[in-house]
């Protein structure tokens, strides 16, 4: 991120990056392709996107991921697991019963779970409102999400399923500056949080304004 004045612009609690950068609360780390957490953190956001290929996704099975998440368990016993940042539930269920079938016990942990929409939010709301019945029993963080150039009243509609539903304990816009000057990573035209000029976008203050009223 290459302005880290805009976490405090929008008014986020938490943020994360695509690496185990060994960072602090706010910050929550990442082992995108399953290697064991540098350190041992409240939580680690476990794999990025097993069902799509690198450089975005970790490529993985279900199967192929129990020994991983069953070495890092053992790695820091403290650490919750957010397990996935996966738009796939089939993934996501079909890990749950790969761990289960493995270790004889129920994956404990979080699992992670993102959406994107284009020009309307209902088929994101739709499918997180879906969630519990396919994968019961567990809680979420909505790891990623943004409706792409959506009317803000639609970007409002996710923001309020996430944040009022009592199985989402963290959710996070994705977001970048868009366009951007100089090098800024992965962008996603259309998902902008914030301007060029750092001031924030009808969305970014429909963010901020969550935000506030949580904190």
């Amino acid at each position: 991120w290459g302005h880290n004045e805009d976490r405090a612009a929008l008014g986020a609690v938490w943020h994360y990056g695509w690496f185990d950068g060994g960072c602090a609360e706010p910050c929550v780390n990442m082992s995108k392709f399953g290697a064991l957490s540098v350190g041992c953190y409240p939580y680690l956001l476990f794999l990025n996107e097993p069902e799509y290929l690198p450089p975005s996704g970790s490529n993985i099975t279900p199967a192929q991921a129990v020994p991983l998440v069953v070495a890092q368990q053992a790695h820091c016993p403290q650490t919750t697991l957010v397990m996935g940042n996966s738009t796939s539930v089939n993934w996501l269920r079909d890990f749950i019963a790969a761990f289960k079938t493995a270790t004889g016990r129920a994956f404990v942990g979080l699992l992670g779970w993102h959406s994107y929409c284009v020009t309307a939010a209902a088929t994101c709301v739709a499918a997180f409102n879906a969630l519990p019945a396919s994968l019961p029993g567990y809680r979420f963080w909505v790891t990623e999400f943004n409706c792409i150039f959506c009317p803000v009243t639609d970007f409002r509609q996710m923001i309020s399923a996430f944040g009022l539903s009592p199985l989402v304990d963290r959710f996070a816009a994705y977001t970048n500056r868009q366009p951007c000057a100089t090098d800024c990573g992965w962008v996603l035209p259309g998902a902008d949080l914030v301007n060029a000029n750092g001031t924030l976008t009808a969305a970014g203050q429909a963010y901020r304004d969550w935000q506030k009223r949580v904190t």
